[in-house]
């Protein structure tokens, strides 16, 4: 397992940031992730790092001081928490985001104070936010295993860290000794179905399951479907989430109409929302249900006016080695990408022609949506379909039962 987690370390920087010879490197992770971080540094100053920075995080602190700080301090975000982050975008570092949260750990937070600092620590970020969204630099985000969240996902297992990260190491396709060729192969095929989709510019998807998924989703002029290997300003290219299965737009933000059933719970916040539904009219979110963190999900769809709209529809197969293994992860990066899903909130710019020298003036007007926030959800089925329209109202094919028909 050592050999396969160095060979996971040696993804996320040669292939997911695409490091180069002399650059910086910065790692976020938790604390209790220091071991993989050690390895990823490793691997970042063996493959020409000039200096890795290690950026620890503690969530129980960080919910201590939910819990029992004083009152003042959530009204209040100090300048020296993004000076980090900050001065490493201008030195054109590359930035590796190791997320392994907690599952509901926040959810008996008194969210009034959560909203509060979210409030004041958002302007505070948007630089290194938007640094990031626009590909200014390479960035990547990966799991790793925690035991908090491997009791999570297997409750009755002996040694459930090690279970979990079985799963994920297999989930991210490093067991070849040519693995990196191998991702090189698998974002080809990815892009590959990407660029039939342009080619074809579908107006309409309608997107159809047995369990009550029925929704209609415009999509803008000029709309472009990518894999998540994108490019940064200056050409350089790198995959910003790994694992990754799908192709992705963004729709029309005023043509999604019908009603989505998630199919998996939604961690957002610290929480957790699950067994939920939306229905949409005229893009805009009309009615959401959650049987489990109902507050939760009027509070995401209330953050600001485009987290009531759809900001990307993606598409996957329901054959990969993530979705094969057939778990609930309790990680949105991992569950979204066991099957198709929907993000409400903010939009790719990438997923729009010229969508980086549009205004956010142009943006609406276009269709793209904008919002503070992102939050992907997944309505994937054994038998989900996806129909689209072409120009010329020919009703074509894309997903059948869950797998990738068109040719």
């Amino acid at each position: 397992m050592e050999k396969l987690k160095r060979n996971y370390a040696d993804l996320l920087v040669r292939k997911g940031v695409n490091l180069k010879v002399g650059q910086y490197l910065v790692v976020s992770s938790p604390v209790e992730c220091f071991d993989f971080a050690r390895i990823v540094a490793e691997a970042g100053y063996d493959a020409g790092a000039r200096e890795v920075i290690i950026d620890y995080q503690d969530e129980q602190i960080f919910k201590m001081k939910f819990e029992k700080a004083s009152d003042e301090v959530f009204d209040t975000y100090e300048d020296w928490r993004t000076s980090l982050n900050d001065h490493y975008l201008l030195e054109d570092a590359a930035f590796i985001i190791l997320d392994a949260n907690t599952p509901g750990l926040f959810e008996d937070i008194d969210r009034s104070r959560m909203n509060r600092l979210g409030a004041v620590a958002f302007p505070k970020l948007s630089n290194y936010r938007t640094s990031l969204m626009n590909n200014k630099v390479t960035w990547c985000i990966a799991s790793m295993p925690t035991l908090s969240w491997a009791n999570k996902v297997f409750p009755n297992e002996v040694e459930p860290i090690n279970r979990l990260w079985d799963v994920i190491l297999k989930s991210v396709r490093v067991e070849e000794d040519d693995f990196l060729a191998k991702w090189d192969e698998h974002i080809d095929n990815l892009n590959e179905t990407a660029a039939k989709l342009n080619e074809i510019q579908f107006k309409r998807l309608h997107i159809k399951n047995s369990i009550g998924t029925d929704i209609k989703v415009e999509l803008p002029v000029d709309h472009i479907w990518k894999s998540t290997q994108s490019e940064t300003v200056q050409g350089r290219r790198f995959i910003a989430n790994i694992p990754s299965e799908e192709v992705y737009t963004a729709p029309d933000k005023h043509g999604v109409n019908g009603k989505v059933v998630a199919t998996k719970p939604l961690i957002y916040n610290g929480g957790i929302i699950d067994d939920f539904y939306l229905i949409f009219k005229n893009g805009q979110v009309i009615e959401a249900k959650a049987k489990q963190g109902n507050d939760l999900l009027s509070a995401l769809v209330n953050t600001d006016e485009g987290a009531r709209f759809l900001g990307e529809v993606a598409i996957l197969p329901n054959d990969t080695p993530l979705s094969n293994q057939n778990f609930l992860f309790h990680n949105t990066l991992y569950d979204e990408n066991t099957g198709s899903h929907f993000a409400l909130g903010q939009a790719s710019l990438e997923s729009t022609k010229n969508g980086k020298q549009m205004s956010e003036e142009q943006l609406n007007a276009h269709g793209i949506n904008q919002s503070k926030v992102k939050a992907n959800f997944t309505f994937t089925t054994a038998d989900l379909s996806i129909h689209g329209v072409d120009k010329d109202g020919e009703i074509i094919e894309i997903l059948k039962e869950a797998r990738i028909v068109l040719n």
